[in-house]
């Protein structure tokens, strides 16, 4: 009985694990979504301003990156130019352990989108002006409630 219990346990565990992957996946792929349009300089399906940029969204490709809770898969937005390169998980980064923990505290009821904007800042240090991590906390926002529901 005590090893059914045990196994129960290690399931349940499993789970969990597997749930935080697919909870920082999904958080990390929005926020490069946000990137590339940042750096593009325009959203998906705006057509007046795509059509007097000088490069193209161009799809995705895979990376396999370590996280706290093990391996995740993630596609990484590409551009035809290669105007685009990734800031968050950079060409050659392997092991997103040191953030990713950050990530999913913010889908705790309790952050604002304040704690949101701050944990970007923290991120991104300079990178960006706040009115650009202002439209990536957007798109996060939209994550998170998806997955508080």
């Amino acid at each position: 009985m005590t090893m059914k219990t045990g196994e129960n346990t290690l399931e349940k565990s499993e789970k969990v694990k597997l749930v935080m992957k697919e909870m920082i996946r999904s958080m990390i792929m929005e926020i490069l979504e946000g990137e590339r349009d940042e750096i593009l300089g325009y959203e998906k399906y705006d057509l007046e301003k795509s059509s007097k940029s000088k490069t193209a969204r161009n799809g995705y490709f895979s990376k396999v990156v370590k996280s706290s809770y093990g391996d995740v898969e993630i596609l990484i937005p590409r551009d035809r130019l290669g105007i685009y390169k990734p800031l968050l998980i950079k060409k050659y980064k392997k092991d997103i352990s040191d953030f990713d923990n950050k990530l999913l505290v913010l889908f705790s009821k309790k952050k604002s989108e304040e704690d949101i904007l701050e944990c970007l800042r923290d991120l991104y240090k300079d990178r960006f002006a706040d009115e650009q991590l202002n439209r990536i906390k957007d798109r996060m926002v939209k994550v998170i409630n998806k997955w508080r529901k």
